[in-house]
């Protein structure tokens, strides 16, 4: 993963086009957010099987996401290792929430709910079990800045995300 990713970031400097095929997908989003959530799938897609030399990818996301198996958009290969890896793309403009990951079971909420211990110890051990459960995905978010036309790309390190979490908290009170 971390090859493809710096192979990902040169391509993206060195590649004149990068910026003008990602920048036109993200115009997509005035027609709608699903839209330009898929052009961007379909696209990277094709950017990996283009410009990328070590790897190749498939576009997995309508099949699985169909037969509600997962979130995976991608399945990359690297031509040389033929290890496979899946990516999890998410689109978003440049000032708003991130929504890493669905819970569709409400499995942390559950939990967090359910939770007696007032062990704080044993409540992050877990939490993060939980945590690690969830967000057992390759998450890449693109965010884009409509009015000034540029893009920038989020690898979501969930591991050290988990590693750095000191608490979560219910609040019973307010909007979300």
């Amino acid at each position: 993963m971390k090859q493809f990713l710096r192979q990902l970031k040169k391509s993206f400097k060195e590649n004149p086009k990068s910026g003008v095929f990602f920048n036109n997908i993200f115009s997509f989003r005035e027609i709608g957010n699903k839209t330009h959530g898929d052009m961007t799938e379909i696209l990277l897609d094709h950017y990996i099987n283009k410009y990328l030399s070590q790897f190749t990818s498939q576009h997995i996301g309508k099949k699985k996401f169909r037969a509600k198996e997962s979130e995976e958009d991608l399945e990359v290969r690297n031509k040389k290792t033929k290890k496979t890896f899946f990516l999890s793309l998410k689109n978003y403009g440049d000032q708003g929430p991130l929504q890493i990951r669905t819970d569709k079971n409400s499995q942390l909420f559950t939990a967090l709910a359910t939770m007696k211990d007032n062990n704080v110890k044993q409540q992050k051990q877990r939490i993060a079990l939980l945590l690690q459960e969830l967000l057992d995905i390759n998450v890449l978010c693109f965010l884009y800045n409509e009015k000034e036309k540029h893009f920038r790309v989020c690898v979501v390190d969930t591991d050290a995300m988990i590693r750095k979490f000191d608490k979560i908290q219910f609040i019973d009170e307010g909007k979300g």
